[in-house]
């Protein structure tokens, strides 16, 4: 009986993990083959059966999204790396164009002029062989297509944008160091957020009216305000110029790469700003301990010049402004 043959069917695909089929032949048995047996029995236990088999169906696709998403979230700070890769290289490049003409010197990364400028070079940071990266959304489009199927799309949006948010919560690590070597702490939560805010840009340009611009942009907002509280209280530990100034432009990267991915930096901006003016009280903390051991050990003896090419080092070092014109010197 191809009632039989079809209901068996239907758990056939399902174990075989195709959903969307399982759900054809499920809708196929209920309005088509159903109704030629409607006056016997098994019919009516068919039918009964059927919202309890589109559940399964619907728990099966949403167990292997859940594995899709657990994936995506681990891979968060690689896309994140290859990101930051791909932005270094576009620097490279931007570099290279002003060395052969000093009037793009005049316009910065994400620029219209140098986007222009850098569109002949294929990018697709979610699929590429050079650092072989490959993030299917085919798990994401299968879910999507049988809850609106089964009419549960909003229950969907909401359970998805959901996760995504308890995502972005395990994401964010409690405290961070900036005192290891490389500032591999800080790259690790920049590149995962990157990566995480990559994909959200990703999915609301690969789907129709599945995430909300308002929602991807929430979330990106509060990983920013826990990333800056968590590098402000790690600030006060650097006491080393050189060592700022490397967080400083790991975060202009960050900058750069999601500004290339029309996410707000403002906040970054200005953060960036403060850390610029701690750089700035390291360098005169250490120009005045250099000055004060200069001071301390200076047996003040009188400074012999031999000739004028001397004379013009110590003059351009000191503060000393001589009373006679160079010219007259002999």
């Amino acid at each position: 009986m191809d009632v039989l043959r079809l209901a068996n069917q239907v758990h056939d695909l399902l174990g075989k993990k195709q959903h969307y089929a399982a759900l054809r032949a499920l809708d196929e048995l209920r309005n088509v083959h159903l109704r030629e047996v409607s006056r016997y029995k098994i019919a009516e236990l068919i039918e009964r059966s059927v919202p309890a088999t589109q559940k399964l169906i619907a728990d099966a696709v949403m167990a292997d999204l859940k594995t899709w998403l657990y994936r995506i979230r681990e891979a968060s700070q690689y896309l994140g790396e290859v990101a930051f890769y791909h932005t270094e290289k576009r620097r490279e490049r931007m570099r290279n164009r002003i060395e052969k003409d000093e009037r793009l010197s005049r316009f910065r990364l994400n620029s219209a002029i140098e986007l222009v400028a850098d569109e002949t070079e294929e990018l697709d940071v979610l699929n590429d062989e050079e650092t072989e990266t490959s993030i299917t959304f085919a798990p994401l489009f299968e879910c999507l297509h049988i809850h609106e199927t089964l009419g549960q799309t909003e229950e969907f949006k909401q359970e998805y944008a959901m996760t995504r948010k308890k995502q972005k919560d395990l994401l964010i690590p409690t405290s961070v160091t900036l005192l290891d070597e490389e500032e591999a702490d800080l790259r690790s939560l920049l590149e995962s957020i990157a990566g995480f805010a990559i994909v959200e840009r990703a999915t609301m340009s690969k789907t129709n009216n599945f995430r909300a611009a308002v929602d991807v942009d929430e979330l990106w907002e509060s990983m920013c305000q826990s990333a800056i509280r968590l590098i402000e209280n790690a600030l006060p530990k650097v006491d080393d110029d050189e060592k700022l100034l490397r967080i400083k432009s790991l975060i202009a990267m960050f900058i750069q790469t999601m500004d290339n991915w029309n996410y707000s930096v403002t906040v970054w901006n200005t953060f960036v700003l403060s850390i610029f003016e701690q750089y700035a009280q390291l360098l005169k903390k250490r120009f005045s301990e250099d000055f004060q051991e200069i001071v301390s050990t200076d047996d003040y003896m009188p400074m012999q010049i031999q000739n004028l090419d001397e004379y013009d080092k110590v003059i351009n070092v000191s503060w000393y402004t001589p009373e006679i014109d160079r010219s007259q010197l002999q």
